[in-house]
Formats: C-alpha cells, structure tokens, sequence
C-alpha cells in the first residue's frame, strides 16, 4: 500500500473517530464529577462492577465502534445500505450521549432508561445491518450490544431501588 493510500485511510478513520470522540469526551465531562457523590450513593445491582471498569471498558467500545463504522465505510456496497449504516450509527451515537446528561446530569434515572432501551434497539438494528454489509463490523457491534444490555440491567436496577 502506498503512502499516499495510508494516509487518505488514517484521515478518513479520524474523521469518523472524531464523533465518537465527542461523545466520548462530552459524556465523560458530565459524568466524572458525579461519581463520587450522586452516583456513589445510589443502591446498585450487585452485579455492577467498580466505577473504574467503565472507563477502559468505554475506551475500547468507542475505538470498536469506530472501526467498525469505518470497516463500512471502507465495503464496497449500495449507497442505500451505506446511507442506512450512517443514519443508524449517527441515531445510536446520539442516545449514547443522551444517556449521560439524562442520568449523571440531570439525574432522571427512568429518562436515562428510557434512553437506553432506545439505545439497544438502535445498537440492535445497526449491528444487524453492519453484518449485512461487513462481518467485522457486525462482530465489534455486537460486543458494544452486548455491553449496551448490561448497562441497561445496571440502570434498570438503580431505577427500580432508588
């Protein structure tokens, strides 16, 4: 592969990392001062893991989900397969960071649900389709599912006992 060729690939990964990255950054900048005080105090499931485990969990689920958006981006298929991955990736990315200023800002837990149940279909719907389109990308989708689903248990939980 040429230079050329990796650099025109680099870019266009960043410019699809850099939404995630927004999201990323703008979710954790309204949840970091929350978790030691409001959200410490919460009852949680017993199935919740330490509040360090989310951040490196997060890390690698926004760079899979980059990837596999990118993996997309970079399959030769329909432009009407492509335009639907880019409106459902674009709808699950903007629940995603919803989700944080619904629950650790404004501390509506149920909206937070709410939010979240919305979510897993969209993740849902977008893994499928990315498997339509991109086995990889499917695959990485499926283990962001996978993590969407037991947030909304952690959620479901505090909504319910709190």
């Amino acid at each position: 592969m040429g230079g050329r060729k990796i650099i025109k690939q680099v870019f266009s990964f960043l410019l699809w990392y850099f939404p995630v990255l927004l999201v990323k950054l703008i979710g954790s900048t309204v949840t970091r001062p929350e978790i030691g005080g409001w959200y410490r105090d919460l009852i949680k499931a017993p199935w919740t893991p330490p509040s360090w485990v989310f951040s490196p969990v997060w890390i690698i689920l926004y760079l899979l989900i980059t990837i596999a958006v990118w993996l997309v981006y970079q399959t030769n298929t329909t432009k009407k397969k492509h335009v639907i991955a880019y409106v459902l990736f674009f709808s699950q990315l903007l629940f995603n960071g919803f989700w944080s200023f619904l629950f650790f800002y404004f501390h509506l837990i149920g909206w937070a649900l709410l939010d979240l149940i919305l979510l897993v279909v969209l993740v849902l719907m977008t893994t499928i389709h990315f498997f339509h389109i991109n086995k990889i990308a499917g695959v990485f989708f499926t283990l962001y599912f996978v993590w969407i689903f037991y947030a909304l248990s952690l959620n479901c939980y505090i909504w319910m006992y709190n």
